[in-house]
C-alpha cells in the first residue's frame, strides 16, 4: 500500500486527519495542530467560453445572457 504524506498548508504539520466530505463529495481533511480544515485535492473545472459568440453578441450591441 502506498501512502502520501499530507502536509497542513498553513503550519505544515503532517498531523493531518480526515474530516468527512464537503457538498460536492470531495475529501475534506483537518489539521489537529492548528485546526484549519480544507479540501486538499481540489479540482477546478472551468466552463468552456465561447470566443467567438462573446464578440458576435458584442458587435451585435445585444447582451450576452
Amino acid at each position: 500500500m502506498v501512502s502520501i504524506l499530507r502536509t497542513c498548508y498553513v503550519c505544515k504539520s503532517e498531523n493531518i486527519v480526515l474530516n468527512g466530505k464537503n457538498k460536492s463529495g470531495n475529501q475534506r481533511y483537518r489539521c489537529k495542530a492548528c485546526g484549519v480544515t480544507r479540501v486538499l485535492d481540489y479540482v477546478h473545472q472551468s466552463r468552456h467560453v465561447d470566443m467567438e459568440a462573446i464578440a458576435r453578441t458584442y458587435q451585435e450591441r445585444s447582451g450576452f445572457r
